[in-house]
C-alpha cells in the first residue's frame, strides 16, 4: 500500500497558511495547492465527483449493464500520473442499506487512490434526525463504509467533515475517525464560506491543534463559496481561494449548482444580456464579473467552446499558479502577511480575523 506522507515544513507565523510536503505513490508536491479534474489536470490531484441516490444504486444492483456504466463514468474521469480522489455524494434522505454502501465502496475503490467516506449532505441536513441520533447514524455509515473498504486492501482513509455538522456532535464525530486511523480530512463546505460560521471554524481548528493534526495531516476543502457580486462592483473577494488562509491545504472544486433561478437566466436572454462569469484575478484576489464575449477574449479560448468549462479551467490554472507562488514566498519568509495585504480585495478585517484565529487556536 502506498501511504500518504504529510510533513509540515513551514507554518506561517501570523496566518494559517501552511507549507507541507505531501508524497503519495510517485507524486510529491507542496501545499497550498489547487485540485484539477480530467479536463484541466493542472495540479497534482485529480478530483472526481459523482452523485448517487437509491434509485441509481438499485439500478446498478439489479442490472450489470448499469453497474458497468457506473464504472465507466468513474474511469473516464481518471487521469494517469495524478493522485485520483473520487468523491461520492449520497443525495437521498433515506439511510442506505449495507448493500448500497458496499456498492459505493466497490465503485470508489476501483477508481480512487484513497478511501474517502461519502458526502452524506442531505442526511446531515434532515430536520427529522438530530442530536445523538444523527451522530450515531453518521458514525455508523462511515464505519460500515470504512470496514467494507478495508476488507479489500489497506488504502489510506480520508474522512469527510460536513460543515453542517452540529457543534455538539463535532468532537465525537471526529474522535470516531481518529479511532479508525483516519488522519486526513475533507471539509465539505456545501456552498458556504469557510468562516461563515465563525465559532464553528474556531472549534474545527482547535480540534486539529489539540489532536496534533496540523503536523502530519491535510485539510482538503470542496464546494467552497466563491463570493457574490454587489450591484455597484464588478469584482468581489474570491472567498473560496482565501480558504487557504484559514488552514486549507488543498482547495478542491465546487460541485454545488448555482442557486440563481432559471427564470433569472431567462431574463438575461430576454433582455439580450450575456450571462455573467467569474474570472479569478491573482492581482487582486478577486473574481471579476465578465460577459461571455469578454470571457473568450481574456482566456483566449475558442468562442465555440463551452463557456462554463472555459471559466472553470481558467480559474483552476490561475489559482494553481498562485498557490505555487504562495508556497515559494512562505519558503523564503516567516509569513505571507505583507504579500496578502497587498491584494486590494483582501481587506484589513479579513487579515485581522485570520490572525486572531491563528493566535487563539494554534499553540
Amino acid at each position: 500500500m502506498a501511504k500518504i506522507n504529510v510533513n509540515l515544513i513551514d507554518f506561517d507565523d501570523e496566518l494559517l497558511y501552511k507549507r507541507t510536503k505531501i508524497s503519495f505513490k510517485d507524486v510529491e508536491f507542496t501545499t497550498p495547492t489547487k485540485a484539477g479534474y480530467v479536463n484541466c489536470p493542472s495540479g497534482p490531484i485529480n478530483e472526481i465527483y459523482k452523485r448517487y441516490d437509491l434509485k441509481k444504486l438499485d439500478k446498478c444492483l439489479d442490472d450489470t449493464n448499469n453497474e458497468t456504466r457506473a464504472n465507466g463514468e468513474l474511469k473516464s474521469q481518471n487521469v494517469a500520473n495524478k493522485i485520483n480522489f473520487a468523491f461520492l455524494s449520497y443525495s437521498d434522505l433515506k439511510t442506505p442499506d449495507e448493500k448500497h454502501i458496499e456498492l459505493m465502496s466497490d465503485l470508489q475503490y476501483e477508481h480512487s487512490d484513497a478511501i474517502i467516506t461519502p458526502l452524506w449532505t442531505n442526511i446531515v441536513s434532515d430536520p427529522n434526525i438530530t442530536g445523538y441520533e444523527l451522530l450515531e447514524s453518521l458514525n455508523d455509515l462511515n464505519n460500515k463504509f470504512i470496514e467494507i473498504s478495508k476488507t479489500m486492501n489497506n488504502k489510506n482513509i480520508v474522512g469527510v467533515i460536513p460543515s453542517k455538522l452540529p457543534r455538539q456532535l463535532f468532537d465525537k464525530y471526529m474522535d470516531n475517525y481518529i479511532d479508525n486511523d483516519v488522519s486526513h480530512f475533507v471539509l465539505d463546505l456545501d456552498g458556504k464560506f469557510i468562516d461563515s460560521n465563525k465559532s464553528w471554524t474556531r472549534n474545527l481548528l482547535r480540534y486539529f491543534n489539540d489532536n496534533d493534526l496540523f503536523e502530519n495531516s491535510f485539510i482538503y476543502a470542496i464546494n467552497a463559496y466563491e463570493g457574490r457580486f454587489s450591484k455597484d462592483y464588478n469584482e468581489t473577494l474570491a472567498k473560496d481561494y482565501i480558504s487557504h488562509g484559514f488552514g486549507v491545504d488543498i482547495l478542491g472544486l465546487k460541485h454545488i449548482t448555482p442557486k440563481l433561478p432559471k427564470e433569472q437566466w431567462s431574463k438575461f436572454e430576454a433582455m439580450g444580456k450575456e450571462k455573467p462569469h467569474k474570472l479569478f484575478n491573482s492581482d487582486s484576489y478577486g473574481y471579476m464579473r465578465v460577459k461571455e464575449s469578454e470571457l473568450f477574449e481574456i482566456t483566449g479560448a475558442d468562442s465555440t467552446s463551452n463557456a462554463f468549462e472555459v471559466r472553470r479551467n481558467f480559474n483552476i490554472q490561475e489559482q494553481y499558479r498562485e498557490d505555487v507562488k504562495i508556497s515559494t514566498i512562505l519558503s523564503e519568509n516567516s509569513t505571507v502577511d505583507q504579500y496578502l495585504s497587498s491584494k486590494p480585495l483582501v481587506d484589513e478585517k479579513t487579515m485581522d480575523r485570520i490572525k486572531k484565529l491563528k493566535k487563539k487556536t494554534v499553540r
